[in-house]
């Protein structure tokens, strides 16, 4: 199969088909579109001269944030237990009290097909407060110690925009959605600062 020349990913593309009105991605050669649908299979068109271009990507998460994270992505991190022992690597070389960071983790690519837990990231470090963002940049997971940092415990409230995901028992599993996560390392993202959000303080 011929390869393309540019694909175009995580974009919202109109096809005009009454039937498939949306598509993921495009592919093409020269001047001609040569593919369009689903990201995974306008993907497997790359060849090694393909310009590939993602359409929605965020310059200070992408260069920035990620920069400084360790690298929990499916390369590196094929469990959870390699996600912890990566973890531990990096607490290894963090002075204790000062907040391990971890990212770009993907749980559908890890053996256990599920998330981490604050009780699996506990497990890095008990001086170290957690935070491991998932790839999608709309998710992460603190340790336990990382909530009590930030003052969030089974009573907080949902802030607006964010779920603080709990178990049957109501206990926090550690998994904070879509705006919660922004609340580490800082607050000022949220606009929650000492005295607004209840059960939300400066980190």
């Amino acid at each position: 199969m011929a390869t393309a020349d540019l694909i175009l990913v995580t974009a919202d593309v109109l096809t005009l088909d009454r039937d498939d009105p949306r598509a993921q991605a495009l592919a093409a050669r020269g001047e001609t579109l040569i593919a369009v649908g689903q990201e995974a299979a306008v993907r497997a068109l790359a060849g090694p001269k393909t310009e590939l271009i993602d359409a929605h990507c965020h310059l200070l998460s992408l260069r920035g944030q990620q920069l400084l994270q360790a690298d929990c992505s499916p390369a590196r991190a094929r469990s959870i237990a390699d996600v912890i022992r990566i973890l531990k690597e990096e607490a290894a070389r963090t002075p204790k009290g000062q907040w391990d960071f971890g990212g770009s983790y993907d749980h559908t690519k890890l053996a256990e097909n599920r998330h981490p837990t604050r009780h699996d990231l506990d497990r890095v470090s008990a001086e170290h407060p957690v935070h491991l963002r998932n790839n999608s940049c709309h998710m992460g997971v603190l340790n336990s110690l990382a909530l009590e940092r930030a003052g969030i415990t089974r009573r907080t409230p949902d802030p607006q925009g964010g779920v603080f995901e709990r178990n049957a028992d109501g206990e926090l599993t550690g998994i904070c959605r879509e705006e919660v996560h922004f609340l580490l390392p800082g607050l000022r993202r949220l606009g929650l600062r000492r005295g607004r959000g209840p059960g939300l303080r400066r980190l």
